[in-house]
């Protein structure tokens, strides 16, 4: 009897994206396909490997896991720490100080002559996503985008997602909000309320209990056992002509029946489109902290909207802090302004290391012909169902989306 050849599956990127999808296709029950993962790096995890000090480990920033995700569940569940969504908001954009629980965007906590918005839902650039809001509130968000070293013009409206600023809740007019919403698709998408006005429970999520390193390490051992194969500190140099792409040793493109594309695309952009990004991103910095507290918390983070300050978000969790901002901070500066803050919420929680900086190039953000182009390649590729290659949905910020994307894509295609 012939024995049916494998189908092979190449996946680029050993992100959670790359990671998530191999682990769907390879607990899917197929037993017919081989799964190979190429990750330029020499570990796996990407932009969630944790940052290291003196043989402690720190998250490299908030990224929690959603754990009623179906995705999430393919993840090793015994090393994961679940806990209800915590989230606060502290702004002084506009000359006074307010902090709200369950909200995770800005407030507005003054006068306003009207809730009207400006325009429609048009608007393709974040300067015209920002100036729908009334004069009073739109000032403030331009100035503090300015703040971050950022041109709100050259932004797609989509980047208020990463930044955190897609709705603003104007705290003196809250049932006037909630009615408003109800009434106008447009002020439905600008304005928020927190969770305690709308009834809501916090959210589930996961976090891994030892960091995610040892996480990534137990998948890693996860998918070697499922049949799965790494090429780690590999790259993928991709063609227009699909046979002449360079692949690590052991691999060809001529034995490759899917093609998975989860990592970057600028290589695939310049190389196979003949197309330039514009790729651009916030420097950032992570500052790490150890600190006390005579409660046990769970984890929670606050976001923060200030023109006097460089910190956009504080995360704790495990007595640990780590503290988001742009490349203008300095730990010492940092630290006493993150205890100011913490303390409008939590005045048992003290901040007692230095802190240790890292710097990174963080991409969320992105232009508008940069999301025009990416759209682009991402149609061509997976509306082509008889094309090798497939790849991630790159104009979208949210990880669920991405994954959940993709998983979709692969049942629809009967891989």
């Amino acid at each position: 009897m012939k024995v049916k050849k494998k189908h092979s599956i190449c996946i680029i990127g050993g992100g959670v994206t790359g990671i998530a999808t191999a682990l769907y296709l390879l607990k899917k029950g197929n037993r017919n396909i081989n799964v190979s993962i190429i990750e330029k790096e020499n570990q796996i995890g990407g932009l969630l490997c944790d940052h290291h000090s003196n043989s402690e480990w720190f998250f490299h920033n908030c990224q929690y896991l959603s754990t009623t995700q179906e995705w999430v569940k393919l993840l090793p569940q015994n090393l994961l720490f679940c806990f209800p969504h915590y989230y606060y908001s502290y702004t002084d954009l506009w000359n006074q100080t307010s902090v709200l629980n369950g909200f995770a965007f800005p407030v507005f906590d003054n006068q306003l002559k009207s809730l009207k918005i400006n325009g429609n839902n048009s608007y393709e650039s974040l300067h015209e996503r920002l100036a729908a809001y009334p004069d009073e509130i739109a000032l403030g968000l331009h100035e503090w985008v300015a703040h971050l070293g950022l041109d709100s013009r050259k932004l797609h409206h989509s980047s208020a997602v990463p930044l955190q600023i897609a709705r603003v809740y104007p705290q003196k007019y809250m049932h006037d909000v909630a009615v408003y919403k109800e009434k106008n698709l447009v002020a439905n998408e600008l304005y928020g309320v927190p969770r305690s006005l709308r009834n809501d429970s916090f959210p589930l999520a996961s976090l891994p209990i030892c960091g995610y390193n040892r996480f990534f390490e137990r998948i890693e051992s996860d998918i070697l056992n499922l049949g799965g194969v790494f090429f780690k500190g590999a790259q993928v140099i991709p063609n227009k002509c699909i046979d002449d792409w360079k692949m690590p040793t052991d691999l060809s493109m001529q034995n490759i029946d899917h093609l998975i594309w989860t990592a970057s695309p600028t290589a695939l952009i310049r190389k196979c489109e003949n197309e330039k990004l514009n790729s651009l991103y916030m420097s950032m910095q992570n500052i790490v902290f150890q600190c006390s507290a005579n409660i046990s918390y769970k984890p929670f983070y606050i976001q923060v909207y200030s023109k006097s300050s460089f910190i956009t978000r504080i995360f704790y969790y495990d007595k640990k802090i780590t503290v988001e901002c742009t490349a203008n901070s300095r730990p010492s500066s940092t630290k006493d302004e993150c205890q100011l803050i913490l303390n409008r919420f939590f005045k048992d929680i003290q901040i007692e290391s230095s802190g240790i900086a890292y710097n990174e190039k963080r991409y969320s953000i992105i232009s508008c012909e940069d999301f025009r182009l990416l759209n682009s390649v991402t149609n061509k590729y997976n509306s082509d169902e008889q094309g090798i290659v497939m790849c991630s949905p790159w104009v979208e910020f949210g990880r669920d989306a991405k994954i959940d994307y993709l998983l979709k894509l692969i049942d629809k295609r009967n891989i």
